[in-house]
């Protein structure tokens, strides 16, 4: 090889190298800045979580809200900022680093009902007289209510029952998850008592190979189009 080639040589190298150098920091910089704005969308999400309530025809009501796409790369920061805790996600077995969306929302439910109060007889420790008081109890299939009242004081016990049904579906570039409550004996059923009032989400879309990135095949590009010219 002469010297004249092996300068030309050499100097492709050094080209390739310094585009490869210009291409890694170029990356780092867009992918710095994408955590950041992923960040602060999320945040923004967070503090403006109001849901938006769709009623369909035959009065179904679906919450609607948009999910902020994240890179996994900011998985950690993100549930964090959408406000999981990663140790409580740790303590129920759940790996953060397979996490592929995210949904924290509120649920509101009303109805009313009435309770007719019969008496009864409490014994409120084994082995102590009874006490005289007032029981009943009411349900609508979603909130049971169980009251009792003893010396004026009223004491009562609740339990609250529902499902949630949630589907992410992408229009163009944004990504909205559809919730709606549902019946816990049938989840076809709508809850008709409860709402969603707000809520945030994220969706981690799968990356893609790195062989993939645009700046790979150009940067193949450019190299193969200088030895073509050669």
């Amino acid at each position: 090889m002469t010297t004249k080639e092996k300068v030309k040589t050499y100097g492709v190298v050094i080209i390739v190298v310094v585009l490869l150098s210009l291409s890694g920091l170029m990356t780092l910089k867009i992918n710095s800045l994408k955590k950041s704005n992923e960040l602060k969308a999320i945040e923004l999400s967070t503090l403006n979580d109001s849901v938006k309530i769709v009623v369909g025809k035959h009065g179904e009501v679906t919450g609607k809200l948009k999910a902020v796409e994240i890179e996994a790369a900011s998985t950690r920061k993100a549930l964090e900022t959408a406000g999981f805790e990663i140790k409580d996600l740790k303590d129920r077995n759940i790996s953060w680093r397979k996490t592929v969306a995210a949904l924290k929302v509120d649920l509101k439910a009303a109805n009313e009902g009435k309770i007719i109060l019969r008496d009864t007889t409490y014994v409120p420790v084994p082995g102590e007289p009874p006490v005289n008081g007032l029981t009943g109890e009411w349900n609508d299939g979603y909130l049971f209510l169980k009251p009792l009242i003893v010396h004026k004081e009223l004491d009562f016990k609740y339990t609250y029952q529902t499902g949630i049904n949630f589907l992410l579906t992408k229009e163009k570039k944004t990504i909205v998850v559809n919730l709606w409550l549902t019946d816990p004996k049938d989840p076809e059923i709508q809850n008709p008592y409860g709402q969603i009032t707000k809520g945030n989400a994220i969706f981690i879309p799968e990356e893609s190979h790195w062989y993939l990135k645009p700046w790979i095949w150009g940067l193949a590009g450019l190299t193969g189009g200088y030895f073509l010219s050669k």
